[in-house]
């Protein structure tokens, strides 16, 4: 397992993403920049052609290094550039490297008849003596480009990893939101059941039917982070009659909404602890008549949503009601999380007495919040 982590970190390091048809562009450019420069210095006759067929051996073989300095600069990194060793390592390298560079241009330049009149040995010592010192400046160079481009690819990799990390973080914090969001209504649901099973049996029974109806709605959109206005409204119109049911005359629920908003995408069951709250913290404490009116319309680009109920108002609510309860903090996260600054939520009083919570979203007809930016 250790030795494929090295092949691995080592092919990392030495994929010099290398576009060879540039380099070999570069080569052709620095050659004929070099040997107009040695032909205009040149005071003998050498021709300019042989001038640049020798720079052309030279840079070409250069660039047949790269890939043996970038495997070196590879090998400095996972050593430890800083380290005394990693640097005595790479000055030896660098001296070689430039050494057998400059022995093989020899070799070439004259296989090729391009060198000066003399035995090879002569034209080795020759080209080491007097390509040694640019040598190691071209391998230092070709070093730093390297480090450069592995450096850069690392803080880009870095970088994705980050907004990677950020998004699947963002993912679990909304699935914990409504894993903790719905057992809630639910609950609170089969409560009001139990507790007309002894006192309204009739009753008990209608409501279990609407129960069954709310859960076969949740779970027909399972894993839904979206659904239409029409059809958070059909599952809210289960969950209201359920609490007709346990509230009788006491409570007046009503649901209007514009046609065209009806088909605009909203969080899956966002509304529920709204009106949840609404009914339990507002119309609950009341001993009359209350009222709650659901509305949702569209404006311009905005899908506007509106709970309204005439219940004992703010000052007067529990914790809930006034934002720090599981159903109102987890409605404002999922929105942050779904719609970032896109979205806004405000809740306030109602003069005389209620309460009034008004969502604002993007309006769209397409279910795109699946797409979960990072916060």
């Amino acid at each position: 397992m250790r030795d494929d982590a090295r092949r691995h970190s080592k092919t990392r390091d030495t994929d010099a993403r290398i576009d060879w048809r540039l380099g070999v562009a570069v080569a052709l450019g620095l050659s004929v920049v070099f040997a107009a420069q040695n032909w205009l210095n040149d005071a003998s006759t050498t021709s300019f052609g042989v001038l640049f067929a020798r720079q052309l051996i030279q840079w070409l073989l250069w660039l047949a290094f790269v890939p043996i300095v970038f495997d070196i600069g590879g090998r400095l990194r996972r050593r430890g550039a800083l380290r005394t060793s990693s640097i005595i390592f790479f000055i030896a390298a660098s001296v070689v490297v430039a050494t057998i560079n400059a022995a093989l241009v020899a070799v070439l330049r004259s296989m090729l008849d391009l060198a000066p009149a003399g035995d090879l040995g002569t034209a080795i010592k020759l080209a080491i003596t007097s390509l040694v010192g640019a040598n190691l400046v071209r391998f230092w160079a070709l070093s730093a480009i390297f480090h450069a481009i592995t450096y850069h690819k690392e803080v880009r990799e870095r970088e994705t990893n980050a907004a990677k990390l950020a998004a699947n973080l963002a993912q679990e914090r909304l699935e914990t939101l409504e894993g903790r969001l719905q057992p809630q209504f639910l609950f609170n649901a089969l409560s009001a059941l139990t507790a007309l099973i002894h006192t309204d049996p009739p009753a008990a029974e209608e409501m279990v039917g609407h129960l069954s109806e709310l859960l076969r709605a949740a779970l027909d959109v399972s894993g839904a982070r979206e659904v239409t206005l029409a059809r958070e409204l059909e599952l809210l119109e289960h969950y209201v009659a359920i609490q007709r049911a346990r509230f009788q005359e006491r409570l007046e629920v009503v649901i209007e909404s514009e046609p065209e908003a009806l088909a605009a995408y909203m969080p899956h069951c966002m509304l529920l602890p709204i009106v949840e709250n609404a009914i339990r913290h507002g119309i609950g404490p009341r001993e009359t008549h209350g009222k709650v009116s659901i509305r949702g319309t569209r404006r311009g680009d905005v899908l506007h949503l509106d709970v309204r109920d005439d219940g004992v108002g703010i000052g007067r609510a529990p914790a809930a009601t006034n934002g720090r309860g599981v159903g109102i903090g987890s409605t404002r996260a999922r929105l942050t999380q779904l719609y970032g600054n896109q979205a806004s939520f405000t809740i306030g009083q109602v003069v005389p007495t209620g309460t009034l919570v008004t969502i604002e979203l993007p309006f769209h007809t397409d279910a795109t919040a699946s797409d979960i930016p990072a916060s």
